[in-house]
């Protein structure tokens, strides 16, 4: 019963964010790995870190950026930034990337492998797909005082690319408060895959999710829910689909899309 109202009131939160004009200003970037702004991105993706505690000083180069050594990442990593207009200038207000495989690594291109305690039957799971066709979800910040809602528009992003390029598996070392919003957002389509590890400086949960599962997820657990909830879950969806690519919708989802009313396929 605590679990149960625990949800419901995280979705009622993430609801409200979604009407409240959280989201007004914001504009979503997907930077790739060559973009002006990725270096404002590795800037403020450094600087909430160093002020939780999680590197210290001694990882930062001369440009306030977390030196190769301390995030041997960023060469094959995919940036997506928020930006909102600060006194005219474009300002990058929260950031996450796509760890890629790189090279001839393979699975060891993702440090949440290498570090993180994952179950015996998670690793089987993961060592069974192609590395080229996974991705770890990483340096995900924001601005102290940017509404939560921008990391919304940041994972709805790197769905869609995901989607677009064909990922079958994200990994993600969630931050424990983070993994409690992902279950919400993508209720039945986050797994946990191994215990609360130390990481970077603080507690997190690994897991992961399959890109191309998370709609049928979606649907399935919008359908079956109460009907208090169901209202929730809809809107979150309406918002997940914005610019869902249409020719990934199945005619048997999109049935199931219309008899939930979602725009827009409610007619």
């Amino acid at each position: 019963m605590i679990r149960r109202y625990k949800q419901l009131k995280n979705l009622y939160k993430l609801n409200d964010m979604l009407g409240n004009g959280s989201l007004a200003g914001h504009k979503t970037v997907e930077l790739g790995k060559s973009h002006g702004l990725i270096e404002h991105a590795q800037k403020l993706h450094a600087s909430v870190y160093l002020s939780k505690g999680f590197i210290d000083p001694n990882d930062l180069d001369e440009n306030d950026r977390l030196h190769t050594i301390a995030d041997p990442h960023q060469s094959h990593s995919h940036y997506f930034v928020i930006t909102l207009d600060v006194a005219g200038l474009e300002t990058v207000v929260a950031t996450a990337r796509q760890i890629e495989a790189k090279d001839s690594k393979g699975m060891s291109s993702f440090p949440i492998v290498e570090k993180a305690k994952i179950f015996n039957r998670a690793v089987a799971e993961i060592s069974s797909q192609n590395p080229y066709a996974c991705i770890e979800v990483s340096g995900l910040a924001k601005r102290r005082g940017v509404s939560q809602a921008a990391i919304l528009l940041l994972y709805r992003e790197m769905w869609y690319r995901s989607l677009r390029d064909g990922h079958t598996l994200w990994l993600m070392a969630c931050d424990v408060k983070l993994y409690e919003k992902l279950i919400v957002l993508f209720e039945g389509a986050i797994k946990k895959i191994g215990d609360k590890t130390s990481y970077q400086g603080g507690d997190v949960i690994p897991a992961m999710a399959r890109p191309q599962e998370i709609l049928g997820s979606l649907i399935y657990v919008t359908k079956s829910s109460r009907l208090q909830k169901r209202v929730f879950r809809k809107k979150l969806l309406e918002f997940l689909l914005v610019d869902y690519p249409k020719a990934l919708i199945d005619p048997l989802q999109q049935k199931e899309l219309r008899k939930l009313k979602i725009k827009p396929y409610d007619n």
